[in-house]
Order: C-alpha cells, then sequence, then structure tokens
C-alpha cells in the first residue's frame, strides 16, 4: 500500500468523506440499479465516501430503490423532492447536504468505472487540483468527448488541452471552489444547465487535471431516447443557454486568449445551430430579434481571434447575424438547407461555394472561393496480386455533386521523402455500386526502392490537389492483418495497417522487423490422461529454417528443460507435454534469421484425471477458438485466444 493509500486509510475514522456522489434521479428504474452499484466498488474506505441520491418526484420504482439502498449502506443519503423539471434543483440540493472535500456529479443512468473515485481523488490530491478529468466511455452509441483526452496532463491549459471543449459535469470538483464561489446549476434552463456551472468552475480553478488512461465513467445513450441530450431544442432553448454560458465567460475573465477561446463553445455550439433551417420556421418578426439579440450578446467581443472558430458557410451566417444583415442571412439559410448536398461547384478558381448569383455580391469573395472542403475516403479493398497491391476505395469531396477528374494514389517514402504517383481508375456506378465515386489503383511494388511508403489519396481539380490518407476508414471485411509480396520464393515487401488510426502502408524491403518474424499460432491442443499435444502452425516471412522449442518450468521451480517440437508437416508441429508439465507455464519459440516470436500458455493447462477421462475430438473454430466435443456426458470447450508474437494466450476449459 503507498503512502497515500495509507492517508486514505487514515483518514477514515474522520467525519468528513473524501467525496459526495450526488445523483439527481427520475424515473430511471431500468438503470439506477447499475448506476448504484457501481459506486459500491470505489476503493474508499469506510466513512471516505457519501452517496447523495436526490429523487426528483419520480412516477415509477426509482424512489423505492433509492430507499432499498438507503437501508442496505448508512453512506447512502436519499432525499425526495416535487419534480423541478430537470437535474439542476437535486443537483443543488445534494450539494447543499455534501460534506465531501470534493464532489462528483453523476447521472442516475451512468456508471463509475472500478476504483475510479479512488484514483481521481488521489490526483487531486497530490496535485492540488481543483477539477480533475477522468476519461469517459460512451456506451449504446452514446458519444464522448475526444479532443480533451488524447494524454493525461497533471496541470492542462483550459484552452490547449481542449478542456473547455467538455462542460458536463461528470468531473471531479473541489468541494471548497464550489462553495467559495457559489457555484450553482442554473434550475430553469430546459437544456445546458450544466454547462454555466461547469465553466465558472474552470475559469476559476487554479489547477484543471486530465486523466486519459482509462474510462473512468460509462456514459449511456438510454435505449427509449429520454436523456436529455437526445431530446429536441428550440431557438429559445439554444438562445438561453447562450447567454447564460456566454454572461459566465464575460463576467470571470478578462479579455484576451482564454475569454477568446472560451468563446469558442457557445458560438460553435449554441449559436451555430440557431443559423439553420429552424430560425426560418419562425415567423419573420421573430426572426430579426434573435438576430438582434445574438448581435448585441456576441458583438462586443466578435473579433478576429473569435470569429475564426467558425469557417466556411457557418463564419458567413455568424458575420451576417452580428451585423445584423437579416435578409442576407435568410437567403443563405435557405440554400442550405435545400441544397445539403450540392453546396459546392468548380469554379475558375477551383471548388467553391455554389451560393445564388446575386448573392455573389454581397459576400467577400475570398469566404465563397476558399470553402473547407471535407474529403470522403473509404477504403472498399486491398489485395496482393501479382506482386501488385490493388487498391480500390472511394474517393469524393462532400457537397460537390461530381467526382474529380483526375484521382490517384501518391506513395511518400518515411526515410527518403520521395514521391510516387500511382494513377487510378474510376469505376463506373454499375461496377462500384458508389454512383461513379470508387476508383481502383494497382501499385507495381516490384519496382519500388526499399523504404517504408505510406498512401494518400489524392483528388485533382485543375491545378489544385485535396489530399487525405488512405486505409482509416475502410470496410469492416478487410483483413487487417499483414500481406505479402513475394519476389520467386522469398518475401519482398509487406501491406499493413499502421497501429492506431489504422492507415495503409507498404514497407518495400521489410524494413520493420516485426514483418521479417517468423508467425508462430497455437491451432489446437489434445489433452489426455497421459497428457496435451499442442498443434503450433508456423510460418517464416523470410523463408529461412524454423526451429521450435518449448521450454516447461516446473512446480516448484526446481528446473526448466526444453522440449523440441515434432515436425508433422510443412509448417506444422506438435509439442507433447506431460501432466506435471502442462501445469506449469510452457514458453512456444519460433526463430529465424530476423529473431524469435513466442507464444506463452498463461497459467498451464486443466487436465483430465483419471476419474474423468475425456476422450476429446478437436475441431477448428472461430475466431481462434478450437472446440473439442467430448464423448463424455459433460462436453467441454476449450478455448484459445490471442495474437502473433509476444502475446499471451490463454487456454481455459468451461462447460457448454
Amino acid at each position: 500500500m503507498g503512502d497515500w493509500d495509507k492517508r486514505m486509510d487514515d483518514a477514515a475514522p474522520t467525519n468528513r468523506p473524501l467525496v459526495s456522489i450526488i445523483i439527481p434521479v427520475y424515473n430511471v428504474e431500468d438503470y439506477v440499479r447499475h448506476t448504484l452499484d457501481s459506486v459500491l466498488n470505489q476503493g474508499l474506505g469506510l466513512g471516505q465516501i457519501e452517496v447523495i441520491a436526490v429523487d426528483d418526484g419520480s412516477t415509477d420504482d426509482s424512489g423505492r430503490i433509492l430507499d432499498a439502498y438507503a437501508a442496505q449502506y448508512d453512506y447512502f443519503v436519499v432525499r425526495h423532492q416535487e419534480n423541478s423539471g430537470g437535474p439542476g434543483g437535486p443537483r443543488n440540493r445534494g450539494i447543499e447536504i455534501a460534506s465531501g472535500k470534493y464532489l462528483f456529479f453523476l447521472d442516475a443512468d451512468d456508471e463509475l468505472t472500478e476504483n475510479a473515485l479512488r484514483d481521481l481523488v488521489r490526483v487531486a490530491e497530490s496535485e492540488g487540483s481543483d477539477v480533475v478529468l477522468g476519461k469517459g466511455e460512451g456506451v449504446n452509441g452514446r458519444v464522448v468527448p475526444g479532443p480533451v483526452f488524447r494524454a493525461t496532463k497533471l496541470d492542462a491549459d483550459l484552452i490547449d488541452d481542449s478542456v473547455y471543449r467538455t462542460l458536463s459535469p461528470w468531473k471531479l470538483f473541489r468541494h471548497s471552489l464550489i462553495e467559495s464561489k457559489q457555484i450553482r446549476f442554473s434550475e430553469t434552463m430546459r437544456i445546458g444547465e450544466d454547462q454555466p456551472f461547469v465553466a465558472r468552475a474552470y475559469l476559476n480553478a487554479e489547477k484543471i487535471s486530465v486523466l486519459s488512461d482509462r474510462p473512468y465513467a460509462r456514459l449511456r445513450r438510454r435505449d427509449d431516447g429520454t436523456n436529455v441530450t437526445s431530446t429536441s431544442r428550440s431557438v429559445h432553448d439554444y438562445m438561453e443557454l447562450a447567454h447564460a454560458i456566454v454572461g459566465v465567460i464575460v463576467s470571470e475573465s478578462e479579455p484576451g486568449r482564454i475569454r477568446d477561446g472560451m468563446l469558442a463553445r457557445p458560438l460553435k455550439r449554441t449559436l451555430n445551430p440557431v443559423l439553420r433551417a429552424r430560425l426560418l420556421r419562425l415567423p419573420n418578426a421573430e426572426q430579426s430579434e434573435v438576430v438582434r439579440s445574438i448581435s448585441k450578446l456576441v458583438g462586443p467581443y466578435y473579433t478576429e481571434d473569435v470569429a475564426q472558430h467558425l469557417t466556411g458557410l457557418d463564419r458567413i451566417k455568424m458575420d451576417c447575424a452580428v451585423s445584423g444583415d437579416v435578409d442576407t442571412l435568410r437567403e443563405l439559410i435557405s440554400w442550405e438547407s435545400q441544397n445539403q448536398k450540392q453546396l459546392l461547384t468548380l469554379g475558375p478558381a477551383g471548388i467553391r461555394y455554389d451560393v445564388p448569383e446575386h448573392l455573389l455580391g454581397v459576400i467577400a469573395p475570398e469566404k465563397i472561393e476558399s470553402p473547407p472542403t471535407v474529403l470522403v475516403v473509404n477504403l472498399r479493398d486491398v489485395e496482393v496480386v501479382d506482386g501488385k497491391v490493388v487498391v480500390t476505395s472511394e474517393a469524393s469531396v462532400s457537397g460537390l455533386p461530381r467526382r474529380a477528374p483526375h484521382v490517384f494514389i501518391r506513395l511518400r517514402g518515411r526515410q527518403t521523402g520521395s514521391e510516387i504517383d500511382a494513377p487510378g481508375v474510376w469505376l463506373e456506378a454499375g461496377e462500384s455500386k458508389g454512383e461513379g465515386r470508387v476508383f481502383t489503383c494497382e501499385i507495381d511494388v516490384l519496382g519500388m526502392d526499399e523504404d517504408v511508403w505510406d498512401l494518400f489519396v489524392v483528388q485533382q481539380f485543375f491545378e489544385e490537389e485535396y489530399v487525405k490518407r488512405l486505409g482509416a476508414q475502410r470496410a469492416k471485411h478487410i483483413d487487417v492483418q499483414p500481406q505479402y509480396i513475394y519476389s520467386g520464393t522469398r518475401a519482398y515487401a509487406a501491406s499493413y495497417f499502421t497501429k492506431g488510426r489504422g492507415f495503409l502502408a507498404l514497407d518495400v524491403g521489410l524494413k520493420i522487423r516485426a514483418h521479417r518474424l517468423p508467425i508462430a499460432q497455437i491451432v489446437g491442443f489434445i489433452p489426455d490422461a497421459l497428457g496435451v499435444t499442442i498443434l503450433v502452425s508456423t510460418s517464416s516471412i523470410t523463408s529461412e529454417q524454423v526451429t521450435l522449442n518449448v521450454d516447461a518450468g516446473r512446480r516448484p521451480l526446481s528446473g526448466r528443460r526444453n522440449i523440441a517440437g515434432t515436425r508433422l508437416s510443412s509448417g506444422i508441429y506438435a509439442v507433447r507435454l506431460a501432466p506435471g508439465e502442462a501445469e506449469t507455464t510452457a514458453t512456444l519459440s519460433v526463430e529465424n534469421d530476423a529473431g524469435k516470436a513466442q507464444v506463452t500458455l498463461a497459467d498451464g493447462l486443466v487436465m483430465p484425471s483419471e476419474k474423468s477421462p475425456v476422450s476429446l475430438e478437436v475441431m477448428p473454430g472461430r475466431d481462434g477458438i478450437v472446440v473439442a466435443r467430448s464423448t463424455a456426458s459433460r462436453p467441454v470447450k476449450a478455448g484459445i485466444s490471442g495474437r502473433r508474437r509476444r502475446k499471451r494466450y490463454s487456454l481455459d476449459r468451461t462447460t457448454e
């Protein structure tokens, strides 16, 4: 146990818990048990945690479920109240009751992961953080913030580290910060009541920490679509939220980088949705009033540094709103809503917005002629044929009704910086099922210099090139395992997907050592009363000699011995382990001139005993599973899972 853990245990007898979890509850009988169960396993000792659940007038069994937990756990506090219309009121009542050093707000359909609070509080205590953000995980299609959680930052910058982009309340807050600034949730707003609260906490915090090492909360999208975040929003809802969040940002910050950066959130996420077709559904007088309200709210702070958060058509529309040009704004919104798939066209200088002719003199030409482009590149297939890599991919520019006159794949060498352009051929719509937006390209790998080559799709319109890397978006059927290109009997190159984003690349000359290592894969095992026979498939990419040995440790560890595999056929070996050896950890090694691949049998093998002899027939299954069907009365299933090279294989034996 570390020093911090000891301090936490020592703190247990005190009257004040370390953290209070505040849960607003309303008609969540199908989810709330999972939520409450998740807070039971948080790695905090007796007296260190307090759970405050406020039932906001539920009409189902939610309130009774809360009472049952409170009767069982003395650190659960339940309050019942008349329905307030939103989660702000129950959260505020929870703050009034809470006695913890830290507060964590958890919705009644979400869950904490194991020991999440322990680890969040650990950082807050050791770093002196006022707010700690833990990475979230979406459940049932729920979208969670991404950019802020790209890396752990113990002293995060509000703007540079994208902290401002997440204003939901599932975070750890220092209680003294909330009380000293009297930060509370709005109880009148229909949507977004948490955003002004979190923004005020951010702007008053001396230190914010971000933890991205693992999920700390699981955030659920309900099957019935009744999450507040999934309900429809009106122009009035958005404007109410915009006034609240802009008001907090302006009152709690000085002019400059922080304010300008924070204003990006209400511009892009709150006001931008107002300037869409929903605005035109209002009477003309109300449309004009909304535009005047936006101009008054944003105009004083709408510097170029703030305006640049918006791009393309969004920027043009916001410029119109801030300047009060209602007529042009109406025409732009009407044109946009009627031409969603054809917003762009080809002009003399390349791609531009296809706005009505009479608006060309009203809007600055540079804003019309340089729209941001969204490139669509979806890999349909990649295969090796006669020493060539054949790529089939979709390629288009979103909003542009025609395809590029020219399309090709650009290969860029990582070591040399050299570039090779391989021409693509558009397929007809009937051939590709892609409305003429799918092309094929053959890459003659055997004629390329040795290097690792990254692949980019280039769409060329006149003199302009639109480039996007290939492979991250791809069809589900595509196998991500390397495909090898042979020169004679020796592998010369590998087509593979990179780690992380999964881009397509070519390793010509097998410069990457992993592509030269042998392959070892367990394809089955046959247990009986006298031991177990393991079947191993091996191959050597470089066509060098392959050897296989088993290093079987004994219990107790009195020594080890190597067991040579028996070659059954080309690439297939059998290894026989006696019961004593099979109950230990065995390592299978396959070597060639590039190195060694190892497969470890984790936790030993469970062997049949003389009292319950089993006769098994081994048959290949799906996804690396080998099913062993028994002739005995209780059939068994032997599961093998794992991946190539130095990855741990586990073998278990469970009843079917």
